[in-house]
């Protein structure tokens, strides 16, 4: 019985030939205590000149450029450092002047373990918010191009592709969402038709409204209605057959919605929902 209740262990083992009173007490037990450390543990301080990301602080970076700058690098004192890897090497202080000149600091950068980046930093996330701003619509895509091209303009060693994901993070970090869009006329942004504007704006009647109360403003607008511009554009088929269902099609009968409204608070409102080409000049001067 005291065979069986042992723990199958060498030890245990010869404690039972030894002295099978002490078996239990020499048997380690499941969940032994470790004893605690006596003081804290401090972990080994890497030189930075061994590499592996163990980075100069940024005081010595500092401390290293003012050498260079008073022409100092070469003296006999620094000469030993850097033999006895107390002092960077001359490459070293090379990439920090690059670094200041091209970022306009020379902080250390984060450890990526050597892998390549996974999102758009510096230049091209610049260049993405610029071109979004201009080409709201472009596909991603085309956009994924508009980077490629800047980056071969810029003189890259390396130009690449980004991964549609990428790009779609990048916007996300921009603060860019997706949303339905409008389309505004080349001919608005001509230099003739912006001075207009202005002076609609900023002028005395006859030339602009500056000087005309809000309550004797009318806002108009209309908008051309198709008939086929209703028609739903996805539905539910079983896989393989197409959305097919009877409707408008091609070129229907156009309407033309015409809504206007008076500044007054109490003033009037004017609707207008006919079949027609456009807004004639009559209706135009009655609303």
């Amino acid at each position: 019985q005291f065979l069986i209740r042992a723990p199958c262990h060498l030890a245990t083992l010869l404690s039972l030939f030894l002295s099978p009173a002490s078996a239990f007490i020499m048997a380690p037990t499941k969940n032994p205590k470790v004893r605690p450390a006596e003081m804290t543990a401090v972990p080994p301080m890497h030189h930075p000149s061994i590499g592996g990301g163990y980075a100069y602080s940024h005081e010595f970076r500092e401390f290293s450029l003012l050498v260079r700058a008073e022409g100092r690098e070469n003296d006999p004192i620094f000469t030993q450092l850097r033999d006895q890897h107390k002092f960077p090497s001359e490459q070293t202080i090379d990439r920090w002047e690059a670094r200041l000149e091209t970022f306009g600091h020379i902080r250390r950068f984060e450890r990526q373990g050597n892998n390549p980046a996974t999102v758009l930093r510096g230049m091209d996330n610049y260049m993405l918010a610029l071109w979004r701003s201009i080409w709201p619509k472009a596909t991603i895509a085309e956009v994924n191009a508009l980077l490629f091209k800047s980056q071969v303009e810029r003189g890259e060693e390396y130009p690449r592709f980004f991964d549609p994901s990428q790009i779609c993070r990048a916007e996300d970090r921009l603060g860019l969402g997706r949303k339905r869009g409008s389309t505004t006329a080349y001919q608005a942004m001509l230099p003739r038709n912006l001075m207009k504007r202005w002076m609609y704006w900023h002028l005395n009647y006859p030339y602009g409204i500056a000087d005309i109360p809000k309550d004797d403003w009318i806002d108009i607008d209309e908008a051309a209605v198709f008939v086929e511009t209703a028609n739903r554009s996805h539905g539910k088929a079983y896989i393989g057959f197409r959305v097919r269902e009877e409707g408008p099609y091609n070129h229907s009968e156009k309407y033309v919605l015409t809504m206007a409204i008076a500044g007054d608070i109490n003033g009037d409102r004017w609707l207008d929902f006919e079949k027609k080409k456009a807004l004639p000049l009559e209706t135009f001067l009655h609303l």
